[in-house]
């Protein structure tokens, strides 16, 4: 969950990551977003939302309050959720946007108050 001031705002999906790497990107409405970011999307891959979206959703929310920017990582295997991380740098603020308007989009999304 790529969570903007306590909202989650972009929801990455990576799968076959030992082969083939690919990421989807998606809106917490489960839509899929055209993009991709240093991975090919793969729109072939019609993936369900995970079982327990919502609570995912609510708890990027509380983790990621009155933080600028979290990227909040989940699992849900088999319908269990559990909690992987917490990145403040994506990519280490290298990553790749494709196209360059999704990373303007996000961009907007930041806003950061000199100390």
């Amino acid at each position: 969950m790529f969570c903007f001031h306590g909202q989650p705002r972009l929801i990455q999906v990576d799968f076959h990551r030992f082969a083939d790497h690919r990421r989807n990107l998606y809106t917490p409405a489960w839509q899929p977003i055209e993009g991709e970011m240093n991975y090919k999307s793969d729109p072939s891959q019609k993936l369900s939302p995970p079982a327990r979206l919502e609570e995912m959703l609510r708890l990027s929310r509380t983790l990621s309050a009155g933080i600028p920017f979290l990227r909040v990582d989940f699992y849900c295997p088999a319908g269990r959720l559990y909690f992987g991380e917490f990145t403040f740098f994506h990519g280490s603020g290298t990553v790749r946007f494709r196209p360059a308007s999704l990373d303007r989009e996000l961009g907007q999304l930041l806003h950061l108050e000199a100390p």
